[in-house]
């Protein structure tokens, strides 16, 4: 190779070096347990991630399981990762995602509900924190509650959410919809409501956000990858829809 030839060959490995390290530094580690008991049975999981936040959507995570409930497939429950995923999400114009309102420090209340399996409710809580000095995420979840729902689940094919700021300093809440399909190619819709709270900043508009969700459960391993984007897109009726989702919320607080 002549001399200009590795010259150039080498400036143009120190560039490409230079953007991975650029993009390695915009990922943020995170770890996640999991706790509790759905149907009686004890569900204990672990695993970790990486959050993308530079936008481009690279978010990923791999979740092991020490005890799964029987008669329960994790995607019913959008894959456990969703209290964490909105912090990975592109924030377009004025619109502001998790990280933005958190900086990786929040609490959760949530509420899971099927349409055609009314005896079916599973209530969620968690604490997510992030340690500044080692970049390090970490949310605990614990669940309790009921489902009956199928468990044959493969693929999440659609994920929406309202979020609605509150009049309460760093808090919001939350509606959202996942269309979730089945092995025999039929669909199971989930709801759910959650109010986000110890927020650093406040929520300043109504805004919705639209997600990409990857996930595979092979029935002790869940991995999942995912993208989204939220928008600021003031609509009329937005207060109702966002009621009628918060009506599961509000039944639980009650």
């Amino acid at each position: 190779m002549g001399c200009a030839a590795q010259i150039r060959y080498t400036t143009l490995s120190m560039f490409a070096a230079a953007m991975t390290t650029t993009a390695n530094a915009q990922v943020i580690d995170f770890q996640v347990n999991f706790d509790g008991e759905i149907n009686g049975q004890t569900i204990d999981a672990s695993g970790s991630g990486g959050l993308d936040r530079s936008g481009q959507g690279n978010n990923f995570a791999d979740i092991g399981f020490e005890a799964v409930p029987r008669n329960f497939n994790p995607l019913a429950v959008d894959a456990l990762l969703t209290n964490v995923c909105p912090n990975g999400f592109r924030a377009d114009g004025d619109s502001q995602n998790l990280w933005d309102l958190g900086n990786g420090n929040y609490s959760i209340e949530r509420t899971f509900q099927w349409i055609g399996f009314p005896g079916s409710t599973i209530f969620s809580s968690a604490e997510v924190t992030f340690d500044d000095k080692n970049q390090l995420m970490t949310s605990s979840m614990t669940f309790s509650g009921n489902y009956s729902g199928p468990t044959d689940l493969v693929a999440i094919e659609s994920y929406g959410v309202l979020w609605l700021p509150s009049s309460t300093e760093g808090e919001f809440f939350e509606s959202g919809t996942a269309v979730v399909r089945r092995a025999n190619g039929e669909r199971l819709l989930v709801q759910f409501a959650t109010r986000y709270f110890g927020l650093q900043e406040s929520l300043r508009e109504t805004q919705f956000g639209i997600g990409s969700l990857d996930a595979q459960w092979d029935g002790q391993n869940l991995t999942i990858g995912w993208e989204g984007e939220f928008e600021v897109t003031p609509t009329p009726g937005t207060g109702l829809i966002a009621g009628m989702g918060l009506l599961a919320f509000g039944r639980r607080r009650r």
